[in-house]
């Protein structure tokens, strides 16, 4: 994270609310004087009082200030850079040269006058090399340097939630097939007891409910405590992390039981009707084992083509297709991801006889 250094001033933002809040001690108001945000201070052991030596970047290369104060941004801190504020003269002597000139000026509107018609009026009389622009143009740039920035990290993080979800079904789908096989004479028996093939569907489908529930509800709670702890090893190395944010909100809730159980239900789904097959006189067999049907051409076929799907859509996010090339290319590699998985049992075969030969 920066430094980022400033002359002090008293200005207010966009809302009419002060741009800095003073935390403790007090403002430079005279050369030699340095105000530092309140993080900055902490993890430097620096108390109201002490010297606080900076590397400048023009200039004499070291210099030492009194530290009269510390302060934060209004409504938040630093996200982890150092913010250190300097009487005016001083920064200008750092930064200008010692020249008596402002890299940016804000202009407070006097009331009913609109943030326009203050930009056209400060336009007429600005010197060369300076553009007058509205508060809302200000907050529209920066939305879309943080947007962008952000995006890129949505992605990421949408592309490991979509694998964190395959790689979740494939093994519920997996342990319920197993679980299926242990109890093929449990199945059985419960279907010469009377029992129809619907009614040990939904006695499957009622188990996988019921740990749906269990897990969303442990995944919930896990996902926040990890959530709680990150935000405190990133605060403990500076990074400012807003605690009201790491909640759960009733949409939050309400989309982690709608996933856990709807992925659960549909990978269990299989695995029930395979048990709700087992015939009656099963119960008599000495080996019981839950028959999987004959791997046709349509897998191949289907998952060939489902191949080539994917990898069109990721080489579209290569060549730079219309929207989010990432969206391009992670809905490509999940297409992949699925197939292969599916045709597992395709593809292994012929490797399995390989390694044998």
């Amino acid at each position: 994270a920066p430094t980022l250094a400033f002359n002090y001033y008293d200005g207010v933002n966009v809302a009419g609310d002060p741009i800095l809040l003073l935390e403790s001690g007090e403002w430079p108001d005279e050369p030699g004087q340095i105000n530092l945000d309140v993080s900055s201070a902490e993890r430097g052991g620096y108390e109201v009082g002490d010297e606080v030596t900076l590397l400048l970047p023009t200039g004499e290369l070291r210099k030492t200030f009194e530290l009269v104060g510390t302060s934060n941004f209004n409504g938040g801190g630093t996200a982890g850079a150092t913010l250190a504020l300097l009487e005016t003269s001083e920064a200008q002597d750092l930064f200008l040269g010692g020249e008596d000139a402002f890299t940016t000026v804000s202009l407070t509107a006097a009331e009913g006058v609109s943030q326009t018609e203050l930009a056209d009026a400060a336009t007429t009389v600005l010197p060369d090399g300076f553009t007058a622009v509205t508060g809302q143009e200000v907050i529209d740039e920066s939305d879309e340097q943080i947007g962008q920035f952000l995006d890129v990290i949505g992605y990421f993080l949408v592309a490991f939630a979509v694998i964190a979800i395959v790689v979740g079904a494939f093994i519920i789908f997996n342990t319920f097939s197993i679980l299926v096989s242990q109890r093929v004479r449990e199945s059985a028996l419960l279907r010469a007891l009377g029992a129809s093939r619907r009614q040990v569907t939904r006695s499957v489908l009622i188990e996988a409910f019921l740990m749906a529930l269990l897990g969303s509800t442990l995944g919930l709670l896990i996902g926040l405590g990890l959530a709680r702890g990150l935000a405190a090893v990133f605060r403990s190395q500076g990074l400012d992390i807003a605690g009201d944010v790491l909640v759960l909100t009733p949409s939050t809730v309400v989309a982690a039981y709608v996933v856990g159980i709807v992925v659960t239900m549909v990978a269990a789904f299989v695995p029930a009707r395979r048990a709700a097959k087992v015939p009656p006189v099963a119960a008599l067999r000495d080996d019981l084992t839950v028959q999987e049907k004959a791997l046709g051409r349509r897998r191949l076929v289907l998952g060939t083509i489902a191949l080539l799907v994917g990898a069109a859509l990721m080489a579209a996010g290569l060549v730079g297709a219309p929207g989010a090339d990432p969206a391009w290319i992670g809905a490509g590699a999940v297409i992949w991801v699925i197939t292969v998985a599916v045709m597992a049992p395709v593809l292994g075969r012929p490797v399995l006889l390989a390694c044998r030969a």
